[in-house]
């Protein structure tokens, strides 16, 4: 390539220029995360299996004054990048990028250079549940894994760039929560993982505590360029923010109830990582998570010996603060939305605590502590270089080796569970078309059967009799929350079933009945006389409504 400034650069002169500036590790991170993606849910982006989310937003789904109020207004803009369509091979795709450039960021972040940390991180990251419901609601993840993104963009951003990493850092922090409020949680155990580390590596507090305020002022600029953009969305909109699983309360906090949050917030770490409360928890996956808690201080505790950190009282007192802050960073969103019902959706910065161990486990001197000017900084710089090679290195490998054997064994059980649950997804939607096609079968042999009417599907199919899952799934499963695990609850939907009908039936009705309707319809004589699905009579054309009595 002749070096002329006049010339114009080729498409080929670019790619060649972008492949100088991506490191072996960074490249491997990206594609391994793709590809072990597309392995793990390569069952679900082959598939169409609809849900009770995604069929209330349609085949094609253009709207989205909902997604503006809920506080989640990018959704209109990102939706042009796959079409309005529910594609999920195209979405899945996407999607598989967006979490490659995850994986590539956070091993820059992380400085990693060891193939095998680096392989493992993608799989962690692209096996935690986490990422399986966000795909299981096909209709908005791409929306999910832009944020996943972004929020660890902002904090590569802060990292990287010295002079506008405030800015670029604060836009995208703002722009995931617009995407995904939850993802925030991953920007915040970010910021904390990557002070322990520098603080690990020998960094002067100094310069740490001047990293923490850079790395809290980004964050309050973009929470409030968030809320900003939220509230001219909504105004632009003409719409209010709805009462709806506690939305309408994030970050509104009395002071009083600091204190029993605080304790919730860690309670929840606990309970997910020890108890049946959160997921289900075999206990062969109870000493996994033991095994990373545990080579966590253990990694920990050798740098604080082999480096005498316990000799430097401020140093020592500002890492047991960050350490303490780990769980809590974790399950911030239980603090942060306390009227929000939680789920593991709502943690996927929890996979980055699994990797913790590993990323420890590749600590090296900091730069602040190579170029280290007086005797005492040299000298710890020279314990950071070589305190792990000279001393204890049979111990780090024994935590190297329990940390690694723990996150594979993880990562498999979460691959098994992954698709544990679209294999779920799959058999609810083969029940649920199977008793569409009953309903539209008795609905057809009606005398005055006319689809120039509204639908009206009252109650709900009994449990006993139509069960949501079999049991040993329900048990796997359980604390997921999936979207698949609602098929046979959004039964009392008409608008519901009226999209089923249409959309994969083929049969079209005039419209929905709406509550007013359906209350209406439910006072009349002829409802109350009519049987419950499977009964004879339990559809009837009713006042212009054809009704289907579940329950």
């Amino acid at each position: 390539m002749e070096n002329n400034s006049n010339t114009l650069a080729s498409p080929e002169d670019i790619l060649v220029l972008i492949k100088s500036k991506i490191s072996k590790e960074t490249s491997l991170a990206f594609l391994s995360a793709v590809i072990i993606g597309l392995i793990v849910h390569l069952y679900f982006f082959m598939n169409n299996l609809p849900h009770a989310d995604s069929l209330i937003a349609r085949t094609y789904h253009p709207g989205h004054a909902w997604d503006i109020a809920t506080g989640r207004w990018a959704w209109q803009f990102l939706d042009n990048l796959d079409t309005y369509f529910t594609l999920p091979w195209v979405t899945g795709m996407i999607c598989l990028f967006s979490i490659g450039l995850v994986s590539a960021l956070l091993v820059r972040l992380f400085n990693l250079q060891q193939k095998f940390d680096i392989l493992l991180l993608s799989a962690v990251v692209v096996t935690f549940p986490a990422v399986t419901i966000a795909f299981c609601q096909i209709q908005v993840v791409n929306c999910f894994m832009i944020s996943y993104f972004l929020s660890v963009f902002a904090v590569y951003c802060l990292v990287q760039f010295k002079k506008t990493g405030i800015l670029l850092s604060s836009v995208s922090i703002a722009l995931s929560l617009a995407n995904y409020q939850a993802y925030i949680g991953v920007t915040i155990l970010l910021y904390n993982i990557l002070l322990i580390q520098e603080l690990l590596r020998g960094t002067e507090l100094k310069k740490l505590l001047c990293k923490g305020l850079r790395y809290l002022l980004s964050g309050v600029i973009g929470v409030t360029l968030y809320f900003i953009s939220f509230k001219v969305s909504l105004e632009l909109s003409h719409l209010t923010l709805p009462d709806w699983r506690g939305i309408n309360t994030i970050g509104q906090i009395k002071l009083s109830e600091i204190p029993s949050l605080i304790l919730q917030t860690y309670q929840y770490f606990f309970n997910y990582v020890f108890t049946d409360q959160i997921h289900y928890n075999p206990w062969c996956l109870v000493v996994l998570y033991a095994v990373i808690c545990t080579t966590i201080l253990g990694f920990i505790l050798f740098e604080i010996i082999t480096k005498k950190i316990y000799r430097h009282k401020a140093d020592f007192i500002v890492l047991f603060m960050l350490l303490l802050l780990l769980p809590f960073s974790v399950a911030i969103w239980r603090f942060l939305a306390p009227r929000t019902p939680m789920s593991i959706s709502m943690i996927p910065q929890y996979s980055l605590f699994l990797f913790l161990p590993i990323v420890l486990s590749e600590i090296k001197p900091s730069d602040e502590v190579k170029s280290a000017n007086d005797n005492n900084n040299r000298k710890r710089a020279l314990k950071s270089a070589n305190g792990g090679k000279t001393k204890g290195l049979n111990q780090r490998m024994v935590l190297k080796w329990a940390s690694v054997v723990a996150c594979c064994l993880i990562s498999y059980h979460y691959y098994l569970l992954d698709n544990i649950a679209y294999q779920n997804l799959n058999l609810q939607y083969q029940k649920t078309y199977a008793v569409a096609v009953r309903i539209v079968d008795r609905i057809e042999q009606q005398p005055n059967y006319s689809n120039q009417t509204k639908l009206a599907v009252l109650g709900g199919l009994p449990s006993a009799n139509y069960p949501i899952t079999n049991e040993p799934q329900a048990k796997e499963l359980k604390g997921l929350d999936l979207p698949a695990m609602n098929n046979f609850v959004y039964m009392d939907s008409s608008y519901s079933w009226y999209s089923l009908f249409y959309d994969y039936l083929g049969v079209s009705f005039i419209g929905s009945a709406d509550q007013n309707e359906q209350n209406q319809i439910k006072a009349t004589n002829e409802f109350k006389g009519m049987g419950c699905f499977p009964a004879a009579n339990s559809v009837k054309i009713i006042n212009g409504f054809t009704v289907v009595k579940l329950s």
